[in-house]
């Protein structure tokens, strides 16, 4: 573990704050340089601060600690620090160092910060899938599931947020923009070919030519047509040279 592991905590439930701060005072190597109680204000202090570690509290009152990774640029350590399971998978999946639950006991929490001198440097960015069966955690309403990324046909943005459908008409809303998942999936199978909408090329049915250099692409399972941009035509195009 490096000297001093600077810590912002952050949780909406002032007690809850100084209960960590409290269990933290016996390990001299966390230094708690910050709090924060809601995702504005932990966006601040984290911008403000640079820490190396977060204890991050899921629910914030009508806001989500899922969300408030998806508004940073984080690299160091996160632990979710909960009173609800259920979101333990979903914790995982974004590669969190660990999951308490409340009330924190002290030897849980030893051994989540044993992990912080074993933990390798984390990527600036999400290793791409490459492998067709390669899962993806995605989230269906209030269940889970892990999909293959063969078994998505295209992907639709909405805002900030991103609609997933999946080849047996399942679909689903997840809070992450388009651009995330054309660095996530591999470049060789998915493409995009209007500024909001990436499609799975394994899935194409058939490709047609149309007015001003753009093409009508036709998706198996469902016979959608969606007329491609100008711009990314040429993308299109270069994948079948």
């Amino acid at each position: 573990m490096k000297k001093t592991v600077r810590t912002i905590v952050i949780d909406d439930e002032r007690l809850a704050r100084l209960e960590i701060r409290r269990l933290l005072k016996d390990f001299p190597a966390i230094e708690v340089v910050s709090e924060a109680s809601n995702i504005a204000e932990a966006v601040e202090e984290i911008n403000t601060h640079k820490p190396d570690l977060l204890f991050l509290d899921i629910q914030l009152r009508s806001e989500n600690g899922f969300d408030l990774l998806d508004k940073i640029n984080f690299t160091g350590s996160v632990i979710f620090v909960t009173a609800f399971d259920q979101y333990a998978v979903r914790a995982f999946e974004v590669n969190a160092l660990d999951y308490l639950l409340k009330p924190v006991d002290k030897h849980r929490l030893e051994k989540s910060l044993e992990k912080i001198k074993n933990k390798k440097p984390k990527a600036q960015s999400k290793t791409p899938i490459s492998n067709p069966n390669d899962l993806i955690f995605l989230k269906f309403n209030d269940s889970l599931r892990f999909v293959k990324q063969s078994n998505i046909l295209k992907i639709v943005a909405d805002g900030s947020y991103s609609k997933i459908y999946l080849t047996d008409n399942a679909s689903c809303m997840m809070s992450k923009p388009l651009k995330y998942w054309e660095n996530r999936l591999p470049e060789s199978q998915f493409i995009r070919i209007h500024r909001s909408v990436v499609i799975n090329l394994e899935h194409i049915q058939n490709i047609n030519k149309s007015p001003n250099y753009s093409y009508k692409i036709i998706l198996k399972y469902t016979g959608e047509e969606i007329l491609s941009s100008r711009r990314y035509a040429i993308k299109l195009r270069e994948q079948f040279k």
